[in-house]
């Protein structure tokens, strides 16, 4: 087992100056070795590569870090407790624990919803088993449960004013689907600080003997009335067994707060005052909230809001919203090429009017502070409930602009990591690009003009574009090069050297069937045809010859079928009949077979030779015998008088 000690052995560690994490693509095709990769059963890999930057996959989603920053980890364990483990302590587990806590957090803290659910309990359990039992391990030997918690004391001055923060009443799973995890996060922790609040205020409000009659007042002024009776309610769910609260203030709660019971309960937004003086703070609290409920209502402010899509044109298309959510809504999804506006119309009471609260501004989303100059407009309900809200919108929103500058174009974009920009130039091509990389947040406009500046270039020289038309145009113009490149190559490259190879088939039609043999010379081939019994029932042998040129007619074809040659098929291709092997091959076999035939004739035809031969000795032998024969004849007898002969 190769533990996180080893793997840091491995690795050059970029250095702390070092500002940009390479992409995934570019740490892909860098040519650095991987060390050590890990599939996770999460659906996720980890691929740590010798520069010290990590890639980690999961969940549908990437990000690249530097193993620099995987030291001590603060972990918010279940229940509340949480816990800081050095750096060291991770040493001796195996080296991909501490890695995959880093890449979920990344992934999960860059507010970025991955597709499908997740919830947060996926997050552990996607985890595999020897990471659950290295960390459990670890947990059950440093969990501090007998230590108490802590609560550190606000001062007066650093207090901020959250109490126009609504709370967060859904899960996480719903949060993620729907794109509010920042409001889920920021709510989970105000839930905390509220409770510590609650108890600093009893604290300092209790006399031995009775609270003070705004004991409630800095709470409610920090964390508004909603927060605090939800808190408030969610204790005294959780201590419902316990009879110091007054059956009201139960009942109470228990219709306030349904309050999650059992290990889902979330200890750390238990108020622990002294369950007696905590019940007088809930009643003063009540009190408190019958009066504020009885009061009359605030007229509202804001009529509606309205959206202009574009306010160079004339006429201007507006749109209107009862909702600020709709309209914000309608807003990013308008192209931020176009000087697009998002605004407020107020009630007519006094008197009706309209003005602009963000601009989109030569591609980058802006506030307008025209309402701090306009009488009655500078008002609360404005700055806290439009202008705050619409500024962290658009803190969370992703950016993508594209510009045409001098010698040619400019695109940024949200990365995970910080902002991701590449400059193209006027033909589109890519000239250089990289990430900036933030730990906080960073107004889009502020890192341009810091790598603008770098490259020579200055913001004023910009003009916006569609960025997906920047896109397009430098997909295209990379395609093209990349089409002639492969053609340059292809004509660069020799062709290859042609080569031809015969076959014998027992079955013509279905080479499969039956005897078979390639990579044969032609007179190999005839041999081994001729030994193939033709009264085979696999169907009718043949040669072929097999063509290896490069081109879409390489490969087998019938050659002879049935001992005639197949000249008028092959060159009714006109590759084949253009071809030197094929032509070649055609009259070789020929040739071949018209050899094969004329020696035949020559052994069924009679010897003449021997023949000759067999008539010269016949009659010799012939001669030899007729004088004996002469010989064995009686002679006749001779008259007187006759002559003899």
């Amino acid at each position: 087992m190769m533990t996180f000690k080893d793997l840091k052995k491995l690795v050059e560690l970029p250095s702390y100056k070092e500002q940009r994490v390479p992409t995934v693509k570019a740490l892909e095709v860098s040519g650095v070795p991987v060390v050590a990769e890990k599939i996770l059963e999460n659906h996720g890999s980890i691929s740590v590569y010798q520069n010290g930057y990590v890639i980690y996959r999961a969940h549908k989603r990437v990000t690249v870090f530097s193993l620099r920053n995987c030291v001590h980890y603060k972990y918010d364990a279940l229940e509340g407790a949480g816990h800081h483990i050095e750096e060291e302590e991770f040493d001796e587990y195996e080296w991909h624990i501490r890695l995959v806590l880093e890449g979920e957090d990344r992934i999960f803290m860059n507010y970025e919803i991955i597709q499908g659910k997740l919830v947060a309990e996926d997050l552990w359990n996607g985890f595999d088993e020897d990471f659950q039992d290295a960390v459990k391990e670890y947990f059950a030997e440093k969990n501090p449960t007998s230590q108490k918690e802590q609560v550190v004391p606000v001062e007066e001055e650093s207090r901020t004013d959250n109490s126009d923060v609504p709370v967060y009443y859904e899960s996480f799973a719903y949060a993620a689907e729907n794109g509010e995890v920042d409001l889920y996060r920021i709510s989970r922790q105000l839930n905390e600080d509220c409770r510590n609040a609650i108890e600093e205020a009893i604290a300092d409000n209790f006399d031995g003997m009775h609270l003070a009659d705004d004991a409630t007042k800095s709470v409610v002024e920090q964390f508004g009335m909603e927060r605090m009776g939800y808190i408030l309610a969610y204790t005294l769910n959780y201590n419902n067994h316990d009879g110091r609260y007054s059956h009201s203030n139960k009942e109470w709660a228990d219709t306030t707060c349904k309050g999650e019971r059992g290990s889902n309960i979330r200890t750390d937004w238990i108020v622990r005052s002294h369950p007696a003086v905590l019940n007088g703070f809930v009643d003063m609290y009540r009190k408190e909230l019958e009066a504020e409920q009885q009061r009359e209502p605030e007229k509202p402010f804001v009529q509606q809001f309205y959206v202009v899509t574009d306010l160079q044109t004339n006429p201007m298309q507006i749109e209107k919203f009862g909702d600020l959510d709709d309209a914000m809504s309608c807003y990013q999804q308008v192209p931020n090429f176009h000087l697009k506006a998002l605004g407020v119309e107020k009630t007519p009471d006094p008197l009706p009017g309209s003005l602009d609260i963000v601009q989109c501004k030569n591609g980058i989303d802006t506030i307008v502070e025209d309402y701090k100059k306009v009488p009655g407009w500078d008002n609360p309900y404005i700055q806290n409930h439009v202008v705050a809200l619409v500024a962290e919108a658009l803190k969370v929103q992703d950016v993508a602009v594209a510009y045409e500058i001098n010698d040619g174009y400019f695109h940024i974009q949200t990365s995970e990591d910080g902002y991701d920009y590449t400059l193209y130039s006027k033909d589109f091509t890519v000239m250089d690009g990289g990430i900036v990389e933030t730990d906080e947040y960073r107004p889009v406009q502020e890192v341009m003009e810091e790598v603008l500046a770098e490259h020579g270039h200055s913001v004023s020289e910009c003009g916006v574009i569609s960025a997906e038309y920047l896109q397009e145009q430098s997909y295209r113009a990379e395609t093209q090069r990349a089409e002639a490149m492969k053609e340059k190559l292809a004509a660069e490259k020799p062709a290859p050297e042609a080569s031809i190879s015969f076959y014998v088939a027992e079955c013509a039609e279905f080479p499969v069937m039956g005897e078979f043999h390639d990579n044969l010379t032609l007179e190999q081939a005839l041999e081994v045809y001729d030994k193939i019994p033709a009264e085979r029932m696999n169907g009718i042998k043949s040669i072929g010859f097999s063509l290896e040129d490069g081109s879409i007619y390489s490969g087998m074809f019938d050659l002879m079928v049935g001992g005639e040659v197949q000249a008028e098929i092959v060159n009714h291709i006109q590759h084949y009949r253009e071809s030197p092997l094929v032509q070649k091959a055609i009259s070789d076999m020929k040739t071949l077979l018209e050899k094969r035939q004329a020696s035949k004739e020559l052994e069924e035809r009679p010897n003449t030779r021997q023949s000759v031969r067999e008539a010269l000795k016949n009659r010799k032998k012939a001669q030899e015998q007729q004088p004996h024969q002469e010989q064995a004849k009686p002679k006749k007898a001779k008259k007187k008088g006759e002559m003899e002969l």
